[in-house]
């Protein structure tokens, strides 16, 4: 059916189609249609007729197409994981490819040649996507389960996977699996990296064994197993606070706080909180020296100082929260309910104030794009986007309901969302708006970023704060000569405390 918005009224009825997926040709205005139950894709011209099929001779059902920006190609996604780069025209195939990211599980972005990670359910695969939407490899030989969490070493250039009792080390150069490591009775994993101690460390998530569960420190430069401790109970969080040098993490069911010493493996401190649950988060807060704690049973932010291992306050929220995200530039905590009934709170860090309650029903997932001060989080009507400097709602895309999973492209500031099946959703964030469009191809002509090597030049008589792809803080930067030589290599973004955008530079040895 095609429906005149100008006139109200049904303008035209094409009787054998039923759409399953569709997009447009911004420049002539014909409309690609992949029908529900029939074989190829339909051309529908301004006249609301069908010019033409393309594909048809395959017969064979596409699930979902795209149009790319320039016209030029048309990607069509069949039923049978198999993708088709298609002349939008002249109907020719000019690629084919196995499609093995239908079913995106889980998104990771990789700044060292500018790769988009995207785990695949169906396939049991993680298949290595490049800026145009291309599949350039994927994993084979290792079954990873469907509870999959996945962390990049920027240093080695290695992804790290744990699945279901069992970790694998991806060669991200080759895409080949270059290590396993079995972790009984892990069924979910909780993984954190400290790239520059070459260290992983895997918390038991969800452990299938009630006696003797335990946490592993992996040695990512030998890829050996190099310690095994107790822990008393499941552990749903953990992160690593660099300036105390210490990590914190949470036990299901346990009314404390563990504080772990990395240089030896062992837990230095107990802090005791009230009991702990499994949708507890931790988040780190590098400019104050602090650690945030969600506590989910008592509906309270548990405010740690980080140097001393020391409960600061503790803040009543109106209810309880499970993820927390930590907007350094605006020095704000938000706080987030992600579960039924979803809340969105905002926690001014400079003033130890809650603000008030914001309507925005986050449903699942979040992620802050630090570079333009966006967050973007998936609700019941869509994923949406909230501009962190007024805390107000930009945008939202309707297509992007049952997000679970978002990634941040620092290279060309893209953020992509897997909503479902097929679909990798890819916006073009900018510091005043945002747009959705598919991948594009990367521009030969642009600047390259600044490389450095030991130190960094901060121009002008204003400090700065350097910040990791993630958008954590790593270092605070004076005018003049900084001193880098104790960050890992990889990209970072210099920011200008005053100022809305960002310089990237690439750190080198």
């Amino acid at each position: 059916m095609v429906f005149d918005c100008r006139g109200d009224s049904v303008r035209a009825v094409l009787d054998s189609i039923e759409p399953l997926s569709h997009d447009w040709d911004r420049g002539n205005g014909e409309v690609y249609i992949a029908p529900d139950g029939r074989a190829g894709v339909a051309v529908v011209d301004t006249n609301d007729r069908i010019d033409r099929w393309l594909l048809a001779e395959r017969g064979a059902a596409v699930a979902s197409i795209a149009l790319k920006q320039d016209a030029i190609t048309l990607y069509a996604a069949l039923s049978e994981d198999t993708l088709f780069l298609v002349d939008p025209q002249s109907g020719a195939v000019q690629n084919m490819m196995v499609a093995p990211y239908l079913g995106v599980g889980g998104l990771l972005h990789n700044p060292a040649g500018n790769v988009l990670y995207a785990f695949c359910y169906n396939k049991d695969v993680i298949a290595a996507i490049d800026s145009d939407g291309r599949v350039t490899g994927y994993t084979e030989g290792i079954l990873f389960g469907n509870d999959l969490s996945m962390v990049l070493n920027p240093v080695l250039n290695r992804l790290y996977v744990a699945g279901d009792s069992m970790l694998g080390v991806v060669d991200c150069n080759t895409m080949l699996v270059i290590h396993t490591e079995s972790l009984p009775h892990f069924e979910e994993t909780v993984m954190l990296l400290l790239p520059d101690r070459g260290k992983l460390y895997l918390f038991p998530q969800n452990f299938t064994d009630s006696l003797g569960i335990n946490f592993r420190v992996f040695d990512c430069w030998s890829n050996t197993m190099v310690a095994e401790r107790e822990v008393p109970d499941e552990v749903p969080h953990a992160v690593y606070h660099p300036g105390a040098g210490l990590i914190y993490f949470c036990c299901r069911d346990m009314p404390s706080i563990r504080v772990l010493d990395p240089t030896t493996d062992s837990v230095v401190r107990t802090l005791d909180v009230s009991g702990s649950h499994r949708r507890d988060r931790l988040e780190v807060d590098l400019d104050r020296g602090r650690v945030y704690y969600s506590a989910v049973r008592d509906d309270r932010l548990v405010i740690i100082d980080a140097l001393t291992s020391t409960v600061l306050d503790s803040v009543d929220l109106p209810r309880d929260v499970d993820t927390l995200v930590m907007n350094h530039p605006q020095d704000k905590l938000y706080l987030l309910r992600l579960a039924s009934s979803g809340r969105f709170y905002v926690y001014d860090c400079a003033a130890d104030s809650l603000l008030p309650e914001k309507e925005f029903d986050p449903n699942h997932v979040a992620l802050l794009n630090v570079r333009n001060d966006k967050l973007y989080f998936e609700s019941s009507l869509g994923l949406r986007a909230v501009d962190c400097r007024s805390d107000s709602m930009v945008a939202y895309w309707p297509e992007g309901q049952g997000t679970r999973s978002l990634a941040w492209n620092a290279i060309d500031n893209y953020v992509y969302a897997a909503p479902r099946g097929a679909e990798i959703l890819v916006i073009a964030d900018h510091p005043t708006g945002v747009l959705e469009l598919p991948p594009k191809s990367v521009d030969a002509h642009r600047p390259c970023p600044t490389l450095v090597r030991g130190s960094l030049a901060l121009r002008g008589s204003a400090p700065a704060m350097l910040l990791d792809v993630t958008g954590r803080k790593v270092m605070s930067l004076q005018p003049g000569e900084n001193d880098i030589r104790h960050l890992s290599p990889g990209v970072y973004f210099i920011r200008q405390e005053d100022a809305r955008g960002t310089t990237k530079v690439v750190i080198q040895r």
